[in-house]
C-alpha cells in the first residue's frame, strides 16, 4: 500500500488533538449511546464538520484526503467518513455489529504505545484480539446484516481511530 502523503501532518495533527482531549477527561465529554449503537462507550467523538471550526475537529483538508487515499487503496466506491474518535486510557466501545450500516469498513487508528490498544471481534465463538500498533494501525472488514460481525475496541493508552465505510 502506497504512504499517505500528509502523514506527517497528519501524525502532528493527531498529537496535538491527543493533547488537547487529554485535558478534556471528564464524564460530560463521554459519548452517547444511540439506537443500533454499542451498549456501552466512553470515547470523545472528534468533530468531523467542516462547517465549524473548533480547536478539537479534525482537519477538514487532512480528512478528506485521508478519505480520498483510503477510497483509491482499497477500491472503494462512495467512501465516508463514518466518525473520528479519541479513546483515553481506560475508554472504549463495548460490543455492537454496526449491522444497522452495512458495507465495508476501513478503520485507522493512531496510538502513542503498542499493545495498548485492541480490537476485538468474534471468529466462530472465539473472541479474537487484535492489539494496534505504536503510530498507525489498519483493519478492514465487511459488515451486513446477515452475517453479524461483533467487534469491540478497548484502551489502555490514547488512541485516535477515524472510520470510513463505503460500497
Amino acid at each position: 500500500m502506497e504512504s499517505f502523503p500528509h502523514i506527517d501532518k497528519l501524525e502532528d495533527h493527531f498529537t496535538e488533538l491527543i493533547e488537547i482531549y487529554q485535558n478534556l477527561k471528564s464524564p460530560e465529554h463521554r459519548g452517547k449511546i444511540d439506537q443500533g449503537r454499542p451498549w456501552e462507550k466512553f470515547d470523545i467523538p472528534i468533530s468531523i464538520s467542516s462547517k465549524k471550526i473548533h480547536l478539537t475537529n479534525l482537519d477538514p483538508f487532512l480528512l478528506d484526503q485521508l478519505r480520498y487515499f483510503v477510497a483509491v487503496q482499497f477500491k472503494i466506491r462512495n467512501t465516508y467518513c463514518s466518525g473520528a474518535f479519541y479513546y483515553p486510557p481506560g475508554g472504549g466501545m463495548g460490543w455492537h455489529t454496526n449491522s444497522n450500516n452495512p458495507g465495508t469498513r476501513i478503520y485507522l487508528t493512531y496510538t502513542l504505545e503498542a499493545k495498548k490498544s485492541f480490537f476485538d471481534y468474534v471468529d466462530q465463538g472465539e473472541i479474537i484480539e487484535t492489539a494496534d500498533d505504536e503510530g498507525w494501525s489498519c483493519r478492514r472488514f465487511h459488515v451486513s446484516k446477515e452475517d453479524l460481525l461483533w467487534h469491540r475496541v478497548r484502551s489502555e493508552t490514547d488512541r485516535i481511530s477515524v472510520g470510513f465505510y463505503g460500497n
